[in-house]
């Protein structure tokens, strides 16, 4: 290749680049959701503005530099929230690289918008002009608290150089009574958010023995001595918020307590339950999910000032969220006939134990408080990425057991990976059922032994696992009369974090949506974040393993059915790691 048409190449090469300087459009970072508040402490009531609620050049960057980037933004359907007092564009007549020449530049504040800082882009004010028009009357929304399906709305933002453009897309949600503020990194949709050092309104609580509960500083706290059986627990409202079905909820909560010795710390845990416990109507308990904490091998997961956790982050999903019978338009859960009772109530409690209960509880003494709490939502269907397979054992006895824990039950092991049981003598009465890996063969909390059969799954930080068991009714007899209660849980073999979610008949307009049907199999799906790993020396114990359990009881008499009949298959059980966000 000769001198000169080096150099050519590199002149147009060097051209090319510039072209493509010049083309390059701004790029644009992930933007926080604005949830624009109601009769906070910063406005008046029912004035649902968002004054200098965040700074969009925080979020983008130019080769030309954030200092001349325009912005506009676009709304789909009718037109809920404006942006430092300025209309929405129509990228489908005016153009987003020039939004000024139609006079929609956010970069100008107008029509007497509020700017407290007098710089507009150095935070931008978000209003709901629904409920806060512009120079109108505000309205009331009502007594509805929290936030506002119907004042939920995707917003479009476009930042251009003057060239081209980049867009993103940006949830922006109301909060009836609750304050402005920002939805948290990598949230979902927001739906309850309390700060309980502030008081703990509606909600009740209860106590046994010598616990203690009290509300105040440090959040709602439960303290135990340590002598006796101890109980302590608050219970919220009912509802806290409305369900919506193919979502996961993602309950972070700080926490704090005062015990500082590890090994000490009171077990705790927290219920998510549909389940109005004002009202008692027990039959309507048709999905729960239980999370607990016990301060074991280390401390890892227990809650001190010098131990353990500070902050929790808990996956809420109904087991059966996946399966047709539940998401049916009209017998499912989310009905018109099931609004009463297809939402949530969450139950914090202390569970202080004697020497019987063989953990060590009767040496744990000390407080145990939630300060905060937020609720948000994510789609099941979209929001969850899946990662690696961390168990997919085939379904026999080399690698799992069945097990009678009370009563006795009937296991056939399939030729084609499948595992169906049911009563031995043609119904249940009183019967608790397992089936989990490994043979059983180690000992179980601060014990010795090897585990990592029966706990397969090597134990991350701060990892969310996902389990799915498929599963069905063998006939449509055995659709009739099943179990009462279907729990799929994760934990140790030292206990430390653990988690049982379940699904039970439910009441006359939820009966048995959430139970096997027959046909092809479905799939059951829980969640568990495995917070902090066991600190435990023996490498075994650092392990975790899914747990399945069927339970049946005549007492329970779920729609006076009191003797279950039904067989049952599990198709097969996997774990993998999953992002939410």
């Amino acid at each position: 290749m000769s001198k000169g048409l080096k150099v050519s190449l590199v002149t147009v090469a060097i051209a090319l680049m510039g072209m493509t300087a010049m083309a390059t459009a701004p790029v644009i970072g992930n933007i926080p959701s604005p949830i624009v508040g109601g009769g906070d402490t910063t406005t008046p009531a029912n004035e649902f503005v968002y004054p200098d609620a965040i700074n969009l050049n925080a979020y983008v960057s130019d080769d030309g530099g954030v200092e001349n980037i325009v912005w506009s933004y676009e709304v789909t359907g009718t037109q809920i929230y404006s942006i430092n007092g300025n209309d929405p564009i129509d990228s489908g007549s005016e153009d987003p690289t020039d939004p000024a020449a139609v006079s929609k530049d956010l970069n100008t504040v107008r029509n007497g918008e509020q700017d407290p800082d007098g710089t507009a882009l150095s935070k931008i004010t978000v209003r709901n002009v629904n409920l806060s028009p512009l120079g109108g009357t505000y309205v009331d929304p009502g007594s509805t608290t929290g936030i506002l399906s119907s004042e939920t709305q995707v917003v479009t933002l476009y930042a251009s150089d003057g060239s081209t453009y980049s867009q993103t897309e940006i949830m922006v949600y109301t909060d009836n009574e609750g304050p402005d503020r920002l939805s948290v990194e990598g949230g979902g949709e927001p739906v309850y958010d309390m700060d309980y050092t502030s008081g703990a309104p509606g909600y009740t609580s209860t106590s046994l023995n010598s616990a203690t509960v009290t509300v105040g500083g440090n959040g709602i706290c439960i303290e135990v001595a340590a002598a006796n059986v101890n109980v302590g627990q608050w219970i919220s409202p009912y509802p806290m918020f409305e369900m919506q079905g193919n979502s996961v909820y993602r309950v972070r909560a700080n926490v704090n307590g005062s015990q500082t010795t590890p090994g000490l710390v009171p077990l705790w845990d927290v219920i998510i339950q549909n389940f109005d416990g004002n009202t008692g109507l027990s039959g309507a308990n048709a999905y729960i999910a239980d999370y607990y904490f016990l301060d074991n091998e280390g401390g890892a997961n227990a809650v001190g000032p010098s131990v353990g956790l500070t902050g929790i982050d808990l996956y809420f999903v109904p087991l059966p969220a996946l399966l047709p019978s539940w998401n049916d338009p009209s017998t499912g859960a989310w009905t018109t006939a099931n609004d009463g009772r297809n939402d949530v109530q969450m139950i914090f409690r202390v569970l202080d134990a004697d020497a019987t209960a063989g953990y060590g509880g009767e040496l744990d003494v000390g407080q145990v408080c939630i300060s905060t709490i937020m609720i948000d939502r994510f789609d099941l269907l979209t929001a969850v990425t899946e990662g690696d397979t961390v168990m997919d054992l085939a379904l026999n006895q080399t690698n799992y057991r069945g097990e009678d824990l009370l009563g006795e039950t009937a296991f056939d092991w399939g030729t084609a990976g499948e595992l169906t049981f049911g009563p031995s003598d043609g119904n249940y009465e009183l019967e608790i059922t397992s089936v989990q890996p490994g043979d059983g063969d180690h000992l179980g909390v601060g014990g010795s032994g090897a585990a990592d059969d029966d706990f397969p799954i090597v134990w991350e930080d701060d990892t969310i696992y996902m389990v799915e068991m498929d599963v069905s009714a063998p006939t449509a007899a055995d659709e009739v009369d099943p179990n009462d209660v279907i729990q799929v849980g994760m934990g140790g073999p030292s206990w430390e974090c653990f988690m049982l979610n379940m699904v039970t008949r439910g009441d006359s307009t939820m009966h048995n949506i959430g139970l096997p049907k027959s046909g092809a199999a479905q799939t059951y799906v829980t969640f568990f974040n495995g917070h902090a790993a066991s600190l435990s020396a023996q490498s075994d114990f650092v392990r975790l393993a899914p747990r399945v359990l069927m339970l049946n009881s005549e007492p329970l008499a779920f729609n006076g059915q009191t003797q279950n009949t039904a067989d049952m298959t599990i198709h097969g059980i996997t774990v993998k790691k999953v992002t939410i966000q």
